[in-house]
């Protein structure tokens, strides 16, 4: 499994999570059918999914200048409005495969976390 791309953000008032991969048949199946989890890890302030399938796979974003931070904020704080996110699998190696799946959220409490100190570390109050 080769992570190609990973994509926060907000799209037509959705926020989406585009996740592009170059892999087997075999592993685009586990990928798909695997929960999935967020993380955020404050230190480093990398924030990203673990795939209970996959544990050398944690697709994310680095939250590394003012760009990411904005666009970061702006996928929470339209997944904790809509308490939902919708996720797109893009697998390039042949037979390429493009797949969307919505995803309910109905406990907004990490999101709700991270944004918080997200907004902290823009030198705003949370």
């Amino acid at each position: 499994m080769e992570l190609v791309s990973t994509f926060f953000g907000v799209l037509k008032d959705n926020a989406i999570i585009t996740i592009v991969v170059n892999c087997s048949e075999e592993d685009w199946k586990r990928l798909v059918e695997s929960p999935i989890r967020f993380f955020y890890n404050r230190l480093f302030k990398i924030v990203g999914l673990r795939y209970d399938k996959f544990n050398d796979f944690s697709p994310g974003l680095a939250i590394d200048n003012e760009d990411s931070l904005n666009a970061l904020i702006r996928f929470l704080s339209t997944a904790i409005n809509k308490k939902e996110y919708i996720i797109q699998y893009i697998k390039i190696s042949p037979p390429a495969i493009n797949m969307f799946a919505t995803i309910p959220v109905e406990d907004t409490t990490i999101f709700q976390e991270i944004l918080n100190d997200l907004k902290i570390a823009k030198g705003g109050k949370s």
